[in-house]
């Protein structure tokens, strides 16, 4: 009983602390060629690339399909 109990108040201090995370905007889309209002979760290719569709803009106003890529350096 008391190991379980020494363990309860020891295990916070062996892990690693929490560090908090910061969301990045990565494009701001003009609404118009680019399209307008991402529509659900990204996908993630096996070459780190990113795809998703938008609710308007584009050529007829009714959205697009854009990739966003990482570039040489990871950003």
């Amino acid at each position: 009983m008391f190991a379980v109990f020494a363990a309860a108040l020891l295990l916070p201090l062996l892990s690693p602390p929490v560090v908090a995370q910061q969301e990045v905007v990565l494009y701001n889309f003009g609404g118009i060629n680019d399209g307008a209002g991402p529509r659900s979760n990204l996908i993630f290719d096996s070459a780190g690339n990113l795809y998703d569709t938008t609710q308007g803009g584009g050529s007829m106003s009714d959205g697009t399909v854009f990739e966003l890529t990482p570039s040489a350096g990871g950003g």
